[in-house]
């Protein structure tokens, strides 16, 4: 969680299928949130990709912000997705 920590507000997906890893090996998504909620951070976590669509739409983009997406996959296609907004 230390990679985090100059984040302002840090959003998190749930690990797809994660139902096919052993839970030992898999990342904890709420332990990360509560070491990170327990430093003052503002976490929020999303179960699915149209959870993330959602949030995305409603987002100000009249503001300055810098999106970090960090993923091992396609992502749902959300970074093709965020560009189409």
């Amino acid at each position: 969680a230390p990679c985090f920590f100059n984040a302002d507000e840090i959003y998190i997906k749930e690990v797809f299928k994660k139902e096919t890893f052993p839970q030992e090996e898999c990342l904890n998504v709420y332990k990360v949130k509560e070491q990170l909620c327990d430093r003052g951070k503002k976490v929020t976590i999303f179960d699915d990709f149209q959870e993330i669509r959602d949030f995305l739409d409603s987002m100000d983009y009249n503001q300055d912000s810098v999106i970090v997406i960090l993923s091992n996959g396609d992502f749902g296609n959300i970074p093709e997705y965020i560009k189409n907004l």
